[in-house]
Order: structure tokens, then sequence, then C-alpha cells
């Protein structure tokens, strides 16, 4: 191979390496950014998923604290009635014994 091709071949080489390393450089800040955006974007859902998630538990222990008041009010109805029914029956069974 003459002088002439080789610096010919050389200095396409050259060139081609740094094509390379620019794409590269290129390639590498674009991952990064892409990195960023990505990371910003996770901590973003992350954030509102805790609003969400905190919101939830507001209204599930709201809810919670409904059922414990009916569980309350139904206990009282009941032992009311259980209350009333046996009143009643006292007074059945004293009616019957007079009569």
């Amino acid at each position: 191979m003459d002088q002439e091709t080789r610096a010919f071949l050389d200095r396409k080489f050259t060139a081609i390496d740094q094509k390379f390393a620019e794409a590269t450089r290129d390639s590498d800040q674009k991952f990064e950014e892409a990195k960023r955006h990505s990371n910003q974007q996770f901590e973003e859902a992350k954030r509102f998923f805790g609003v969400v998630a905190e919101d939830l538990r507001g209204q599930i222990q709201l809810v919670a604290e409904g059922v414990a008041n009916v569980n309350e009010k139904l206990d009282r109805e009941v032992s009311g009635l259980r209350e009333e029914m046996r009143n009643e029956f006292r007074e059945v069974k004293t009616m019957i014994k007079f009569s």
C-alpha cells in the first residue's frame, strides 16, 4: 500500500472515529436526560399515589367509624328489644297465673 493511500485511509478512519465518539457522547447525553426525566416522572407518580393513598385511608377510616356507630346503635336496639320482650313475657306469664 502506498503512502498516499495509507494517509487517505488514516484520515477516513480518524474521521469515522471522531463521528463515532460524538455519536456516543450524544447518545450518552440523551440517555442521561431520559433517565432524569424518567426519575422525575417516577417521583411525581409516587407523590401522587401517596396523596391518593392518604385520602383513601381517611375515607376508609370514616367508613370504619360509620360501621362502628351502626354496630353500637344496632346493639342498643337489640338490647332494648330483648328487654321489652322479657317485660312482655313477664306480663303474659303474670296474666296466665292470675287467669
